[in-house]
């Protein structure tokens, strides 16, 4: 079933480049949206050059908001766990819709 989630992920460390690749190819080759923001900082993860610069700007002392759209969201967050497993500090789901809830919405808070 299609979802939108968003979490707010904390790092305690910068993320590698064989990372931010690994991340890359993960959403490039699957059927997930995800976009990543942090104040000004906004990336579509299927774009490369917006992805390493975002994690170059990224300040490591603030949360990222992940809002990953598709079908069954938390694989897709699961995923992206194992990939920054060493960086994460702390994560939380912020919120989640359905299909069915999103598409009767005007607009959304994620």
């Amino acid at each position: 079933m299609k979802e939108l989630t968003s979490y707010q992920v904390h790092l305690n460390q910068a993320v590698t480049t064989s990372e931010i690749i690994n991340i890359h190819k993960f959403v490039s080759n699957s059927d997930y949206e995800i976009y990543l923001h942090q104040d000004q900082l906004i990336a579509d993860v299927t774009i490369m050059p917006k992805l390493m610069s975002f994690f170059l700007l990224a300040n490591t002392k603030k949360p990222i908001k992940m809002i990953i759209d598709g079908d069954n969201t938390e694989f897709a967050y699961q995923k992206l766990q194992n990939i920054l497993s060493k960086h994460i500090k702390q994560s939380d789901q912020r919120v989640k819709y359905s299909a069915s809830t999103a598409d009767k919405q005007i607009s959304i808070v994620v």
